[in-house]
């Protein structure tokens, strides 16, 4: 089993068996007890993206995954949609990030440093999500 695939597993487990409070519960707890905020980045095609070409085969998307795989201590997941796999198609979403970061910032920063955003392949929305909890599928 890959690192990368291993350290995701082991953190889901962990997430499955401590659990994120989110919201006001969140707030209410404890400096000592607070949890590492969770952030979803939700990526589209960006100005460079080339429509005759499926994901993994557009320019600049083996140093996308490079990226994800130098951060992996940070991310709980990373994947395509299976909808953006083929060329063309109507959906522009072509993947989402979860990562975990103390603050919005480092998040958007972290994002901001992906070669596919900075290269314009692709663009992210990254938003705080208030998970309770991630299972093990």
């Amino acid at each position: 089993m890959r690192t990368s695939t291993r350290f995701t597993l082991t953190i889901l487990a962990m997430l499955v068996t401590i659990g994120f409070q989110s919201g006001a519960h969140h707030a209410a707890q404890s400096p000592a007890t607070q949890r590492t905020p969770v952030f979803v980045a939700i990526y589209d095609r960006g100005p460079a993206w080339d429509e005759s070409k499926g994901t993994l085969q557009q320019t600049g998307i083996a140093e996308h995954s490079q990226f994800l795989r130098a951060n992996s201590e940070k991310l709980i997941a990373a994947a395509p949609f299976q909808q953006a796999l083929a060329p063309g198609g109507s959906d522009r979403t072509v993947g989402m990030v979860i990562t975990l970061a103390a603050t919005q910032e480092e998040a958007e920063s972290l994002i901001a440093g992906d070669p596919a955003i900075a290269g314009k392949l692709m663009t992210a929305t990254v938003r705080r999500w208030l998970v309770d909890r991630v299972k093990n599928y």
